[in-house]
């Protein structure tokens, strides 16, 4: 097993399954992962809301039962990133990273349906993703940093009817330091941030940056706001703040975010000491916090599934760090710190005896 607690053998952790939508318009690839059941059969995890879970709905109103799978493990770097980014519904993956990279993507044809996989893969499954057939899955040491016993649930099995390999094939598994940051969860996690920031650009919202650190598991969501053009718009941070939320929480690229803080023009939203020094100096706990409870929650999270509310809805915040006067478009304050409260003459003196007084350069 790849950690002592889990509940079976993960053979799956960072493939690439590949389903195709009944109209054959839409192929999409994701990672999710899967457990070995018994000789010939997977179950994996295939959380609502996700685009796994779209075309299996829309299979099942077609009345089908099962329908052509196919899983790649040693994709391509760029496949897997593609696969593991809220892309939007309907966009294919694959012509995705052919516009990612400059050219297109090599692929062959499976060996038992018109699946297309990456011609480079290491290892392939193929076989049917069964619509009526399932069995237990987990628990499993996963990438938010707790296990808990009793985290097993019903999920679709996946039987495989024919393996392809590479000579000398290599598996590849997202397990280098599972749990607490950071394994490959976390870093595939954080790109939520650019198709979050995508997003806001297509409302015309005043955000110049987006960025999701590594401390928060890319959970959090910092964003950088243009205050001028905020001032412009005339509004207030209830009015702005619930705007940002209904857009930001019911669209995919916000799946994995539970939290979206705002900051104005004198925090480094990339520097995560920045982010937590403007939190706990401009964010007012409660009235300058506003939660959303009526939207797409994020069930690995911890405090969901194991939580006291709804473990499929809600769990979100918008933590406002803008003060009321940056809404008007005023900045009157500054940071207090060695660079910004000396002048130029006394911090050279300090740096030009700095070791004579006994200190080591950093």
């Amino acid at each position: 097993m790849l950690h002592q607690a889990d509940g079976g053998k993960y053979l799956q952790t960072y493939g690439v399954h590949i389903l195709q939508a009944p109209d054959v318009l839409w192929t999409n690839w994701s990672i999710f992962r899967g457990m070995i059941h018994d000789s010939r059969r997977l179950v994996c995890l295939v959380g609502s809301g996700q685009h796994n879970s779209i075309i299996r709905d829309k299979w099942l109103k077609e009345g089908a039962t099962e329908i052509p799978w196919a899983l790649a493990m040693g994709v391509p770097p760029a496949v897997s990133l593609a696969a593991a980014c809220p892309i939007l519904e309907g966009v294919s993956e694959g012509e995705y990273v052919g516009a990612l990279v400059g050219e297109p993507l090599e692929l062959v044809k499976c060996e038992l349906s018109d699946l297309l996989v990456p011609a480079n893969s290491e290892i392939v499954f193929e076989g049917i993703f069964s619509l009526e057939d399932k069995a237990y899955e987990g628990p499993f040491e996963d990438y938010l940093g707790l296990h808990f016993d009793d985290d097993k649930h019903l999920q679709p099995l996946f039987t495989i009817n024919t393996i392809t390999y590479r000579d000398d094939a290599i598996l590849p598994v997202s397990v280098s330091i599972p749990g607490r940051i950071s394994d490959e969860s976390h870093t595939t996690a954080s790109f939520a941030s650019e198709e979050f920031l995508e997003l806001c650009k297509e409302y015309n919202l005043p955000v110049i940056d987006a960025f999701a650190p590594l401390e928060t598991h890319a959970t959090w969501c910092a964003l950088k706001i243009d205050t001028d053009r905020l001032a412009k718009e005339k509004t207030n941070s209830q009015d702005f703040c619930n705007k940002l939320g209904q857009i930001a929480f019911n669209n995919k690229s916000c799946m994995l975010i539970n939290r979206i803080l705002l900051f104005g023009h004198n925090v480094d939203i990339r520097k995560f000491d920045d982010i937590i020094w403007a939190l706990v100096t401009r964010c007012r706990p409660g009235q300058d916090e506003y939660v959303f409870e009526d939207v797409p929650g994020f069930p690995l999270t911890p405090y969901m599934s194991h939580g006291s509310g709804d473990a499929r809805r809600g769990g979100k915040a918008i933590s406002d760090c803008l003060f009321p006067m940056e809404y008007k478009g005023k900045r009157a304050f500054s940071g207090v710190d060695f660079e910004k409260s000396y002048p130029k003459e006394i911090k050279d003196k300090v740096r030009a005896n700095w070791s004579a007084m006994g200190f080591e350069y950093l």
